[in-house]
Order: C-alpha cells, then structure tokens, then sequence
C-alpha cells in the first residue's frame, strides 16, 4: 500500500479578538486609538479603523478633520487621528483579517464614541463700566457653540451666575449664546475687576482657566436726582418735585431734560424755578427759557441755568430747580431725567449718577369721602354733617364729596351716593356718565323729593335707614324753598293711592284739588294751615287714596291735581299761589 501525507484543512476563521482597546482625546484636534492584539493561526494580521464625525444633524465619513487607518500589519498602539476640530464628536471602528488566500476578515467592531477636548476660551472682553456693573463676554476661542463655559470674578472670588451675580464656588456652565454679553452687578465702584473663563466638551471634561480680562467700575460721581423719588396724588391735584444734585463742588451751572407723560402729568414755563442753591453764595443767575417737545406719548422738558459773579460757588448738597405739576390722568409716569449737562464755575463738567424718579396719579374715587376704598352709607353721612358743618373734611374728601362735580358740596351730594349704595345709579354726574334722568332738573330741592322718594320705596339696612333720616332733616329743616311750587306726584301712574309733593316759601293754608278730564271736581284734600318748607316724603306729602269725595274708587284714566296755597301773612311774595299738574290712575 502506498503512503498518505496529511494535507491541512483550509483556514477559514477571521482573526481575534477584533476590538479597540483604548480611545484617548489627547488634545482639541487629537484622539489615540489603541486596538487589542488579535490572534490568528494565518499571520501576519491586517488591521484597519473607519473614523466618522458628527457634523450637527448626522455622523459622515468627512468632516471634522476625521481619518481612516488603512489595513496595515502594523497595529495602532495608539493611532493618533489629528487635526480634528474643538469639542468635536468622533466615534471609531476596527475590522481585522489575516494573510489567508483569500483572507479572512472579520465584521466591524461595534462604535467607540469620543469628543476631543475643548480649547481654553480666550480672555473675556469686559466693557461699558458703571458705579456697580460691568459688561462680560465670553470669546470661545475657536470652540462650537454647543461648548459650555464658566465665568470666574478674580477680584471677587466668585463664579458669576446667569444673572450676573455671585454663584459662590460653583460653576455655572452656559453656552456662549446663553451667556451673551452678561452684566455682572453689585461691584464696587472705581474699581478694576479681573475676569476669566474655561470650558468643557460634550463629556464634561474641563479646561483650565484662560487668561484674564479685567475692567474698571466708573467712579463715584455726583448723585442728581428728583425728590421726592414716588409719590401718589389724584386727579386734579397739584404737586412739585424737586432736582437736588449731592456733594458737587463749585457748582457754575446745569441744564437737563425732563421725560413724561403727557396724558397724566401736565407741566408748564411757569410752573419751573431755578433752585436757591445756586445763589445762595451771593451769585447771580441766568436762567434758560424751559422749552417743551413731544416724543410719541411723551413730553419734554429742557431746562437750565448758569450763575456768574465773583462770589464763592456753590458746593455741597442742594435744589438745583423746582417744579410744580398736575395730576390730568389716572397712571403712572417716570420722571426720566437725561442729556444732564453739570459744570463747575471754571465750565469743567461734572460727572453726575442719575436717580429717576415716578409719579401714580390716582383717578378720584367719587363717594369715598372716608378714603377706605368704599362708598358706604357712612360717607353719606359724612357730607351731611359736612353741610351742616359739624365736622371739616379735607381737600381729598371734598373732591370725593362733590359728586355732582358742581364745585359744591350739598345735601344733593349726599343724596347721591346713598342712591349709589342701595343700587339705584351705577354712576355719579362727576364720572362723566349719565345717571338718572333727574339729576338733569335745574331745582335740586325737587331732585332730591325725588331721591328721597324712591329711597323710602326699597328696603335699606340700618344705617343707610339712619341716614335717610338724617337727609330728611336736613333738606326739610334747613332747606326753605325760595318760592312755592307743586311738584310731580309719585308714583305716576299710581293704583290706587300717590302722594303729592309741594314746597311753600311760606306759611299758606293748602288745599289739593283733584279734577277729571271733564273738569268735574272729584276730590278736595284740606291740608291746613303749613309752615313754611318742603313736603316732599310720603309722611309730609299730601296723599290721595284714590278715592272721590264720596268715598268711591276712582275710574282709571287722567286726572288733574291743582294746588291753593292761600298765605296766612300779607309779607313779601305771600300771594295766592295756584299751580296744576296731571296724573295717571292706571288699574
């Protein structure tokens, strides 16, 4: 028998292990890349590594700077892929195969992700200097704008948080575009403050501190402000403020401009006096016309003055002008000072610190005389015994008193705002709305007959009750009408009994005579001998049950009712008065 020689099977096993040992981000632009040794029984191995880099929105073979490592003997141990891009994200693969004829390759190792390092943000640029603030912003120094940042205040040894303040010890990381440009607050004036920042990449990994930026706070200057710095007045009020300027030396002259409301403060030439600080040294004044301008919904004011003389200038604390103004409309309204020019007697300039000012005009809550935000019976009762003067109200009471917006103050205005509190108008006359077709009557007497008859007609609570008596007393007590008159019955039309009110200007015997359309007497009412003043309620009014002389119903329909006042004296203006009206009985 011949021999056999043995003939080894074909190798048709990829090398292993196929996978990357380490991934390394060495620097902003480099990564290292280590694979583990792989085996295989058909030598030598081939190695090669597929590099992809996120642009944004997907991961691509280009881009980014990234590299492949073509299949080589030689294992990366590191590879270094360079020139990549800051705080870049980078993910990595690697696929073996030996010498075998054909070789035997192995399928792509799973991704291995890794962001390079941030690069050290470069010095922070500091600006605009104020007494307390200054502005900071953030130079990336080449990083992407997903790159987060921190903020360090050298000088005040502090991380600066997102509003610009003080985050102790903890960093506060932002992007640069949620930075912006962040204003650090609560310096200390006429000081330099360092700044510097560092950064970290998608991991988290940090750089050091960049080099510094720094700036200087804006010296302590003069404080100019109005005084007082809020205030609230009403409507129609007049005011004055005052614009003192604090710790100026030899003070020559100023002028500013002065920014409001038009709708709610109204301000005029004459209504503007150059403060006494500037004389008050003996030197003389020279005053500029104040002019106005409008911008928008806003007036201007400018205004200024200049002193001259050999005396000593002013220096110290002081009222550089004042003025008065009013109150024309509810809101509230800065008082915006700007364009201020100070200047000391040799014409240097004074730097000046602007403290604006505000003022509320209130609108006038007519009613409230007792100012608790209310209008209750009780303020009623206040502009009665205001009347009858037992008691003074002040300015702010009288204007909430005069609801009939007449410049006086009367029993009418009292009767209104008791009508306010049970419902019956909504409104006063002074609101510039219309309220009851009444308050249009010349005769406030017969206005408030009216007034007292409707309230007499609803249910009241106790004290609006105590000051319906009260009203009754006043106007039939003290109010002695100036001439005699028949007024309106109420109700009209009536079913089945009306009162009929009438005022005597002096003592009369009265007769009511009630006559049909036909002129058919139907009813006569002797009310005797009355004394002068107003029969307006129902228990001074004359009454008609509506019922004829001989005690019958009378027939609904029109009828007439004629008043015979027949004076007892013979004085002045005591004729015989006789007057006539018509009423409805309706059934």
């Amino acid at each position: 028998m011949g021999a056999y020689e043995y003939v080894a099977p074909p190798d048709t096993t990829p090398p292993t292990p196929n996978t990357i040992a380490s991934i390394v981000a060495i620097s902003a632009n480099q990564i290292d890349i280590t694979s583990t040794e792989a085996q295989d029984d058909t030598s030598p191995v081939y190695y090669q590594i597929d590099g992809q880099y996120y642009d944004g929105s997907t991961w691509t073979d280009s881009g980014g700077g990234v590299s492949d490592y073509d299949y080589s003997t030689t294992k990366p141990n590191p590879w270094p892929d360079t020139n990549l891009a800051a705080n870049g994200w980078y993910r990595y693969r690697q696929q073996v195969k030996d010498s075998a004829t054909p070789p035997n390759e192995s399928p792509w190792s799973a991704w291995f992700e890794k962001y390079t390092l941030a690069k050290t943000p470069s010095a922070p640029t500091v600006s605009n200097p104020t007494l307390t603030t200054l502005d900071v912003t953030i130079n990336p120094n080449g990083n992407p704008s997903h790159t987060l940042f921190a903020l360090y205040n050298i000088t005040g040894g502090y991380y600066v948080n997102a509003s610009g303040g003080s985050n102790g010890g903890t960093e506060v990381w932002q992007t640069k575009s949620d930075w912006g440009t962040v204003t650090v607050v609560n310096l200390t004036p006429a000081t330099t403050y360092e700044f510097k920042g560092k950064a970290q990449n998608g991991e988290g990994i940090e750089t050091s501190f960049g080099t510094s930026g720094s700036g200087t706070t804006a010296a302590a200057t003069c404080p100019i402000k109005i005084l007082p710095e809020s205030q609230t007045i009403q409507v129609g009020d007049t005011t004055t403020i005052n614009l003192q300027i604090e710790g100026v030396t030899n003070l020559g002259g100023f002028e500013f401009k002065l920014r409001y409301k038009t709708s709610i403060i109204e301000i005029t030439a004459s209504d503007i006096q150059v403060g006494v600080f500037l004389t008050h040294t003996g030197k003389q004044v020279i005053n500029a016309t104040p002019k106005f301008s409008r911008e928008g919904e806003n007036t201007v004011l400018f205004y200024g003055a200049a002193t001259y003389g050999v005396q000593t200038p002013a220096s110290g604390t002081g009222i550089l002008a004042t003025i008065a103004l009013k109150g024309i409309g509810a809101g509230t309204t800065t008082l915006d000072l700007f364009d201020i020019q100070v200047g000391d007697a040799n014409a240097n300039p004074i730097s000046v610190d602007v403290i604006d000012s505000s003022i509320t005009v209130a609108p006038i809550l007519y009613g409230d005389v007792s100012g608790d935000g209310n209008i209750t019976a009780y303020d009623a009762s206040l502009v009665l015994r205001y009347v009858v003067g037992s008691i003074e109200l002040s300015p702010e009471q009288q204007k909430a008193a005069d609801v009939t917006n007449n410049g006086t103050i009367s029993a009418l205005d009292a009767a209104l705002i008791l009508q306010y509190t049970v419902g019956l108008i909504t409104k006063f006359p002074a609101d510039s709305a219309p309220v009851a077709p009444a308050l249009n009557s010349p005769n406030e007497t017969q206005v408030l007959a009216g007034t007292i008859a409707q309230l007499e007609n609803i249910s009241l609570t106790r004290e609006q009750k105590q000051v319906l008596e009260q009203l009754k007393n006043l106007v039939f007590s003290q109010l002695i009408p100036k001439h005699t008159a028949l007024l309106q019955n109420y109700p009209n039309p009536f079913n089945p009994e009306t009162w009929i009110p009438y005022e005597l200007a002096n003592e009369a015997e009265v007769f009511i005579r009630i006559y049909n359309t036909k002129g058919q007497l139907v009813r006569t009412l002797h009310l005797g001998i009355k004394s002068a003043g107003s029969y307006l309620t129902k228990n001074r009014a004359a009454h008609w049950n509506g019922r004829t002389q001989t005690g019958e119903s009378a027939s609904s329909g029109l009828y007439f009712y004629t008043i015979q006042a027949r004076p007892v004296s013979n004085g002045i203006g005591a004729d015989n008065f006789i007057a006539t009206k018509r009423m409805i009985l309706l059934k």
